[in-house]
């Protein structure tokens, strides 16, 4: 048994893809098809919740976090494509992953004009489950001087900024202030 202390957190997800828990919603009526994602998505290690019709499926995702919605597009009450809709009317800007057995180019337009972000051929497969929930995933970002003993104190001030940097550019997009957002990007980028 060895021990290990480290002076920061570690986050196990940067080492370790199988840590990563992806919040998933997924939103379809039918029994068997709901049982089997659950299966499948949660082999894959994602947390499932389930909506069994559109209404639903439009209340659980603006009430909760999820790292992708999943929209079966034949629901009853409210369609997935009426249901998509209403969730970027209302501001929804999550992951919406359509899924339907209707596979054809003008499908696939039809639910990116609605507001998917991307589209998931029924049956599901695991593995196209996994490629989903990996592009829904988000990667560290690593400075170009990340190995540069010399840039550690400058890259890590850096970073200890970002928060500050965040609230300034939170404030001046609720002030309506587009002169000031252009400075504080401008200078962000620059920097970065």
């Amino acid at each position: 048994e060895v021990i290990v202390r480290f002076n920061d957190a570690v986050e196990p997800t940067e080492f370790c893809r199988d840590a990563i828990r992806n919040r998933v919603l997924v939103v379809v009526d039918d029994e068997l098809m709901t049982r089997l994602t659950k299966v499948l998505l949660e082999k894959l290690n994602a947390e499932v919740e389930i909506a069994s019709d559109g209404e639903e499926g439009v209340e659980m995702a603006m009430a909760g976090v999820f790292d992708l919605v999943l929209m079966d597009l034949d629901l009853p009450k409210m369609d997935g494509m009426e249901a998509t809709k209403q969730l970027r009317k209302r501001g929804y800007s999550g992951i919406i992953m359509a899924a339907t057995e209707h596979t054809q180019p003008e499908d696939r337009q039809r639910c990116l004009e609605a507001g998917c972000d991307d589209f998931l051929p029924k049956p599901y497969m695991e593995d196209k489950l996994a490629k989903a929930l990996e592009s829904v995933q988000q990667k560290p970002i690593y400075s170009a001087y990340a190995d540069d003993p010399s840039m550690v104190e400058l890259v890590s001030a850096f970073v200890g900024d970002l928060p500050e940097r965040i609230r300034l550019i939170e404030e001046s997009v609720s002030a309506d202030d587009l002169q000031k957002l252009k400075d504080l990007v401008r200078t962000l980028k620059a920097e970065g």
